[in-house]
């Protein structure tokens, strides 16, 4: 099976490989989250700020990890 591979850019080294996905697997995902799509239209607006809420502030208390992540996939 094919793969494919994210290489630090810094010291080309290998950060993880993946498997690329067959076509009945990517439609699979599309279906999930075409299905996650509708269930997601219907939750209220205000839970949906509350979730963004709680998200920003996991983002602020990972950015760090986050920005070396960012770093070493470019």
């Amino acid at each position: 099976m094919n793969k494919i591979q994210s290489i630090n850019p810094f010291n080309n080294e290998l950060n993880a490989e993946f498997d690329l996905l067959t076509e009945n697997e990517i439609l699979e995902k599309i279906n999930i989250a075409n299905d996650s799509f509708k269930k997601w239209k219907l939750v209220a607006n205000s839970d949906k700020k509350k979730l963004f809420i709680r998200l920003s502030e996991l983002l602020l208390e990972k950015q760090e990890e986050l920005a070396k992540l960012d770093v070493i996939e470019m």
